[in-house]
């Protein structure tokens, strides 16, 4: 039986550590170890996490002395802590849900050898935990990576430009080293990360609402500068090196790759160019597309 990793990246956000580890524990799955990875806070998160030991004393915490770029830091601590094949790295403020989740994505893998990645949908919830809106895509449990990478940001969730969530998705460990793991410190290392699998593995879908994603003032996205935003402009062309260095590059992956180009291109110059002259960037900057 596989062992999940179920690892819980934070940073300055204690108050949410109690709930993050009352879900993740909550999992019927036999086989599973849950991490908690500080990344050298300042607030009272070490103190907090010694506490909560007493009651989920299975639960293994780590400290980084010293403040770790956000792709740095999930790579260390799937490569040097996590034991498991399969890996859920979940940021502290959501929550899986669904307590079966697990055993439902471990189930894929072992059906489908050739996934690589196991997603499912969720919903958005505000600061008091109510609900506000349902993400749910139709797919079939096993997904051809080429649908998914061809169509990737896509209405694939009734909402155009969203992707697999990052807070339902379990890699496998063997996936994820094959395809050279976190890389690029950018603000998107998760789409990054499933597109690079997605040129080489199939994906599993759990037709349901597995989890909750909590909306409020201090998601890690609203924090991002601008050297994450220009670093996100990167991702399309390292995709592209990858499919041809592994010879699976065709004109439709070239859509997908080009549509990328220009949402994070997009992205940039919106915040770094003068009102009324995004226009002039971007189309100089699509000229320079390969």
């Amino acid at each position: 039986m596989d062992k999940v990793s179920i690892i819980i990246p934070t940073r300055n956000r204690s108050s949410y550590l109690e709930r993050a580890l009352e879900h993740a524990f909550a999992q019927d799955y036999p086989n599973f170890e849950v991490i908690v990875s500080n990344n050298a806070s300042t607030d009272d998160t070490a103190h907090v996490l010694e506490s909560l030991k007493t009651k989920y004393p299975n639960l293994i915490s780590v400290h980084h002395p010293e403040l770790l770029p956000l792709s740095t830091h999930w790579d260390k601590v799937i490569r040097d802590v996590s034991t498991g094949n399969i890996i859920l790295l979940i940021p502290d403020d959501d929550v899986i849900i669904d307590k079966c989740y697990l055993s439902k994505a471990v189930r894929l893998f072992e059906k489908y050898p050739s996934i690589g990645l196991v997603f499912a949908n969720f919903c958005s919830i505000n600061p008091q935990f109510q609900r506000i809106t349902n993400y749910e895509a139709k797919f079939d449990e096993f997904i051809p990576k080429e649908f998914l990478f061809n169509n990737y940001n896509k209405e694939l969730f009734g909402i155009t430009g969203i992707g697999v969530p990052h807070l339902t998705a379990l890699f496998s460990r063997k996936a994820y080293l094959d395809v050279g793991g976190f890389d690029l410190d950018c603000m998107s290392p998760d789409t990054y990360l499933w597109l690079k699998i997605l040129l080489k593995y199939d994906a599993g879908f759990v037709n349901e609402i597995v989890a909750e994603y909590l909306m409020h003032e201090n998601n890690l996205s609203k924090k991002a500068n601008i050297d994450q935003f220009y670093s996100d402009t990167l991702i399309p062309q390292k995709i592209q090196d990858l499919a041809q260095s592994i010879g699976s590059i065709d004109r439709n992956q070239i859509k997908t790759i080009k549509r990328m180009y220009e949402i994070f291109y997009r992205r940039y110059i919106n915040i770094t160019c003068p009102k009324g002259s995004w226009k002039r960037a971007y189309l100089k900057f699509l000229l320079k597309f390969k």
